[in-house]
């Protein structure tokens, strides 16, 4: 179990609600008890009483919380006599695609300016190809970037996070199937030349769906903007990490496989042995829990 599982499940005997604990520590309803399960399945029993509404801690719950307060403060100080304000500083040059700039790259940057307060992170947007290209010409020192397959040469891409690709319908829209939404509805496509945009054609054409297009937009947030507005569904990852910073929308899955986008960090190969690429990658990690 993680250190940031033991946060969560002290955030919960804090705070009462699994629903409480995951607005204190920006997550998900869901994430918190996926945290939560992993610790019980480590440990080997039940924490919490579920019989109740909501779930309570049991007696091996209440018995384990003061022992994760001992433990989440023993690696506080540890990593704060680590990670001292000298441990990293400079400027460290990070690019990310577009959709992850409202909720998950802020509360990143957060966490990274809090651990290593003399680190100035210059943050860039573009899209995968144009990232991985400042990348590999040294503009950039790593760039978080979706489904790259083959990285050039001298080029590293590590997977942190996948995506469930669903598709999105207005909140009023009739509770019908994918298939028969995308009958009736106009079509909003992710331009399908950016390498989540090519995922998502594949996942389309895999479905047998046969959507009518009526544009094509290369801003996730503009698609959902569009499709809560009722002009129309489409195809987005599912992002549930960034679920309360996102308007109201239906999500339906489709076809007999999911397909998924896969997030990454690149970085030059090396660099993650002596620059700031490890303890980036695992806050990424950790934040997308």
């Amino acid at each position: 179990m993680s250190i940031r599982q033991l946060k969560t499940f002290v955030a919960i005997a804090e705070h009462g609600t699994f629903a409480a604990a995951a607005e204190a520590m920006a997550l998900t309803q869901s994430a918190v008890s996926v945290q939560v399960k992993n610790i019980e399945d480590e440990m080997g029993r039940d924490l919490f009483d579920r019989s109740k509404r909501p779930p309570v801690l049991n007696e091996a719950g209440r018995a384990l919380v003061p022992h994760a307060r001992k433990l989440i403060a023993e690696y506080d100080g540890l990593r704060d006599h680590i990670n001292d304000d000298t441990a990293y500083e400079g400027a460290f040059r990070l690019g990310s695609v577009g959709s992850l700039l409202t909720g998950f790259i802020p509360s990143v940057l957060l966490t990274l300016k809090e651990r290593y307060p003399r680190l100035h992170i210059e943050l860039a947007s573009g899209f995968t190809s144009e990232l991985v290209t400042l990348v590999d010409r040294g503009a950039l020192d790593a760039a978080i970037v979706s489904d790259l397959k083959d990285p050039p040469a001298g080029l590293k891409w590590m997977p942190f996070l996948r995506e469930p690709l669903v598709l999105i319908a207005p909140p009023d829209a009739p509770d019908l199937t994918a298939q028969q939404l995308v009958e009736i509805y106009p079509f909003i496509r992710y331009v399908p030349e950016t390498s989540v945009g090519k995922v998502i054609d594949a996942a389309i054409r895999s479905a047998k769906l046969k959507p009518h297009e009526q544009m094509r937009l290369d801003w996730i947030e503009a698609i959902e903007a569009m499709v809560s507005a009722g002009l129309g569904v489409s195809v987005v990852p599912a992002r549930e990490h960034q679920r309360s910073h996102r308007p109201p929308l239906k999500h339906l899955a489709f076809g007999k496989s999911v397909r998924y986008r896969t997030l990454g960090l690149v970085q030059r190969v090396g660099d993650e042995i002596n620059g700031f690429s490890s303890p980036l990658f695992e806050t990424l990690k950790s934040a997308s829990l």
